[in-house]
């Protein structure tokens, strides 16, 4: 009897072990196709290309415009009445937004005057931001470096040390020419100087090697280029240029105060800087017209400007 019962009790425990084991099949297999599932959805949802919507908010600029054949036109007709003069002009103007050039006579040799004095600025501060000077450092200012009397002897003497911040501010403000001399010859001299300027242009002449102060519109107008590129750098120097000539030379019809350099010698008159208009430009006018080249200069600037100015251009 015994055994019957043993017997009937593994039979049910069995039946109860097999139903335990098909119950546990099946519920793994829903899990299998479950798990299968969400794998498919998350890869659908990976499939699926989602659509931004465009934000108004953000202004593309189009900076590529056409060339100005109208400010072309003008500049030639005004320089053409001095065709047959018997002097010269060049001019080289930059739009800086598209970098388009409007030039003549560009690589026409010109005497330089004191226009040499924005690269030598330059090269200085340069110099001073990579830490080789610091605005107070004290150059040597020899007998040999007076070249006239200009600002300079009034405030300091021959044999002293000069801080270079102030022999800076006297070449621009200034224009001074002991200043100049003491800068190019710390450098190592004139042809030192030359040599270390050709790093803002990318004109290759006979006129680097030589003593002589040469320049041309071209080679003066990637030095603008520089200048204003990398107006961080030359902030101050850009101060300083502002404040020297207020109303003067390229600034003498339109009168807004831009940052330029001058040069003049004899019958030589010269002028390079840049103005912030609508759309930003560099401009150099070289002329042997004397006293007569500012005005020449002021009016090739006009033309400009006025051109220069995008609802002038958009009429």
């Amino acid at each position: 009897m015994l055994l019957k019962y043993m017997k009937q009790y593994i039979e049910k425990l069995f039946q109860s072990l097999i139903a335990m084991a098909l119950l546990i099949t099946a519920v793994l297999s829903i899990c299998i196709f479950s798990s299968a599932s969400i794998l498919d959805e998350i890869q659908n949802m990976e499939d699926v290309q989602i659509e931004e919507e465009p934000d108004d908010s953000v202004v593309v600029m189009e900076l590529n415009r056409p060339r100005d054949l109208l400010l072309e036109q003008q500049l030639k007709e005004y320089v053409e009445q001095y065709r047959y003069s018997g002097q010269d002009i060049a001019y080289c103007i930059q739009d800086m937004d598209n970098h388009e050039i409007y030039a003549y006579n560009a690589d026409q040799d010109f005497f330089a005057a004191s226009i040499y004095k924005l690269s030598l600025a330059m090269l200085y501060e340069d110099m001073i931001a990579e830490g080789i000077y610091e605005r107070e450092s004290l150059l040597y200012f020899d007998y040999s470096m007076i070249e006239d009397y200009g600002h300079l002897l009034s405030v300091y003497s021959p044999g002293s040390y000069v801080p270079l911040d102030d022999i800076l501010d006297i070449l621009i403000r200034y224009s001074d020419n002991s200043a100049g001399h003491i800068l190019f010859d710390h450098l190592g001299g004139w042809l030192s100087y030359k040599q270390m300027m050709r790093g803002y242009t990318d004109v290759e002449c006979e006129e680097w090697y030589t003593y002589d102060n040469i320049t041309c519109a071209h080679v003066v107008s990637d030095v603008l280029a520089c200048l204003y590129e990398n107006a961080d750098r030359y902030q101050h120097l850009i101060e300083v240029m502002t404040e020297a000539t207020v109303g003067m030379f390229l600034d003498g019809n339109i009168q807004i105060g831009m940052p330029q350099k001058y040069g003049s010698y004899d019958v030589i008159c010269n002028a390079a800087g840049f103005v912030e208009a609508d759309i930003p430009y560099t401009i150099v006018v070289l002329t042997s017209f004397g006293y007569n080249g500012q005005q020449i200069m002021a009016d090739l600037n006009e033309i400009v400007y006025q051109r220069m100015c995008e609802d002038v251009l958009q009429q």
